[in-house]
């Protein structure tokens, strides 16, 4: 296993002697292990295994919540630091040091023009701008200007389907940026600090376990609102979130197990028959993994442009949720 972090703990027993132990972070293909070992009165050891597995998040909790059990029973560390320090990084995390590398050696005017294609893209689309690209996922093109679509494979996020829905437009925009770095991107792994990428990875968990916490709070007031029987403006009146940000939260909870139906059934009250009896068949004969070529079959490219398109995906998504739920019946 490698030590990534390790730190010794003391503590005074009742018959004034002193106990120690150690904490370690570890690696070992590709998992972490966060391990506790401490003396015995009679000389023995014990050890105890406080988390074993693939999230670094996971791992930090887990050691964050033994040390509190611990200095609870009155261990101390000899080496005071508030959070670990890895000696030595592993390197089995490729994705992360990119996107912490494009961080700190980011492109603004990459990034600018990726944003505003990304805008232009999602009006398209009729989707929130975050479901064709996200932030992450621009910064890192802007930093690392891939320019073949075999490059364009090494950045994480761009996988296959997003290589044909939008690679050919990407790669164009990013042709006239000068690039100094070179492809494969290997080298990145040594280019990095490892302190300062062990602290990136804590804020990175801490940030994201705000934004979840955030997401089951908002999820939790829809779910009431849908019980009330609020439609989609009330709602997001009342979560002051975009109309756009409802729909994939309202997917979320029908993937919990929650009942959504009669929120459903309102939201599509409005819509003609007609076109949810189309919707049906297209949704049979298409397959209902992409919503793209039942609108392009429902609609004129006319009608599909700007702000109608928006509500067309909507309903569509709204829809799909009813066909889905027939189908498993």
């Amino acid at each position: 296993m490698k030590v990534v972090f390790c730190n010794t703990m003391e503590r005074q027993t009742e018959e004034n002697r002193v106990q120690t132990a150690q904490v370690r972070i570890g690696e070992r293909k590709g998992d972490w292990q966060v391990g506790w070992e401490e003396t015995t009165p009679d000389g023995g050891r014990v050890q105890e295994l406080w988390y074993e597995g693939p999230r670094w998040e996971e791992a930090l909790a887990a050691f964050r919540g033994g040390m509190q059990d611990k200095a609870a029973s009155g261990f101390e560390p000899l080496v005071r630091e508030g959070a670990p320090r890895p000696v030595r990084l592993p390197r089995n995390l490729p994705t992360l040091k990119l996107q912490y590398y494009s961080e700190k050696n980011a492109n603004p005017e990459a990034y600018q023009v990726l944003r505003q294609w990304r805008k232009d893209q999602a009006a398209k689309e009729g989707r929130s701008a975050f479901l064709v690209a996200g932030n992450r996922l621009l910064q890192t093109l802007g930093t690392f200007l891939p320019k073949t679509e075999e490059e364009l494979r090494s950045i994480p996020g761009f996988g296959e389907h997003k290589i044909g829905a939008y690679g050919a437009a990407v790669l164009e925009l990013l042709q006239p940026f000068p690039r100094e770095l070179t492809y494969p991107l290997d080298w990145v792994d040594d280019a990095v600090d490892a302190d300062d990428f062990a602290s990136w990875l804590e804020r990175e968990a801490a940030k994201r376990e705000t934004a979840e916490q955030k997401k089951r709070e908002t999820k939790r007031l829809l779910l009431e609102a849908i019980g009330e029987g609020l439609g989609l403006e009330a709602i997001g009146r009342r979560l002051s979130v975009e109309r756009r940000e409802i729909v994939p939260l309202v997917e979320e909870l029908d993937r919990d197990g929650c009942d959504v139906s009669g929120f459903v059934e309102r939201e599509l009250s409005s819509i003609a028959a007609e076109e949810l009896e189309q919707a049906d068949r297209l949704f049979a004969d298409l397959g209902d993994r992409y919503l793209k070529p039942v609108a392009q079959q429902l609609y004129s490219e006319e009608e599909m442009k700007g702000r109608e398109a928006a509500r067309i995906y909507e309903w569509l998504r709204l829809y799909r949720l009813k066909f889905r739920r027939k189908a498993a019946s």
